[in-house]
């Protein structure tokens, strides 16, 4: 996983908003939503769920 995607794992991670994340580093929702999906296929999960169970350790 790329250290962006790594970073809006940890942010969702933290509860954060798509929006919340874009403003907070800077990038459009777009992105935040690219880099998410690409942390599900990388990490082979299918849910918000599964994501927070994966990345909960990557949180700030």
């Amino acid at each position: 996983m790329s250290p962006q995607e790594a970073q809006v794992c940890a942010l969702i991670a933290c509860g954060l908003s798509v929006v919340a994340i874009a403003l907070e580093l800077h990038i459009s929702a777009e992105t935040v939503v690219t880099f998410r999906k690409r942390a599900h296929g990388k990490l082979a999960i299918t849910s918000r769920g599964e994501l927070f169970a994966q990345c909960a350790g990557l949180a700030m």
